[in-house]
C-alpha cells in the first residue's frame, strides 16, 4: 500500500520535473527570440527613422507590456466554490471501507517501523 502511494508521488514529481524542464527550455528560446526580433526591429526603425525614434518605440511597447502583465498579476484567482464541485456521498457499502483505511496504514507503518527496531 505505501509503495503504491510512494509510486504515485514518484510520478507526480517526474510530471513536475518534466514539466519545469520543458517551461524553462521554452523560456529560453523565447527570450532569444524576442531578443533577435527586438534586434531586427531596432535596425528597421533606425534604418526608417533614427535611432532615438527607435528608442522611443521600444521603450514605449516594452513598458506597456511590463505595466499590462503587473496589471494582469494584481487580479486575484477565482477561488471555486462549494457549488462549483459537488461531491458524491460515499454509499453506505463503502463508507467502513474508507473508514478502515487509515487503521491499516497506521498498522501497517507501525509494523514497518517495528521491524527496523529489531535489526
Amino acid at each position: 500500500m505505501l509503495n503504491a502511494l510512494f509510486a504515485g508521488l514518484r510520478f507526480e514529481a517526474h510530471v513536475v520535473a518534466r514539466r519545469t524542464a520543458l517551461v524553462t527550455g521554452g523560456a529560453v528560446f523565447l527570450f532569444v527570440g524576442l531578443t533577435l526580433l527586438s534586434v531586427a526591429g531596432w535596425i528597421v526603425l533606425s534604418e526608417m527613422r533614427d535611432a532615438v525614434f527607435a528608442t522611443l518605440v521600444f521603450a514605449g511597447v516594452y513598458s506597456g507590456v511590463g505595466l499590462i502583465l503587473i496589471g494582469l498579476s494584481r487580479r486575484l484567482p477565482r477561488i471555486p466554490t462549494a457549488a462549483a464541485r459537488p461531491v458524491a456521498a460515499p454509499s453506505a457499502a463503502a463508507a467502513p471501507a474508507v473508514a478502515f483505511l487509515p487503521v491499516v496504514e497506521a498498522f501497517a507503518t507501525g509494523f514497518y517501523a517495528g521491524s527496523r527496531r529489531g535489526k
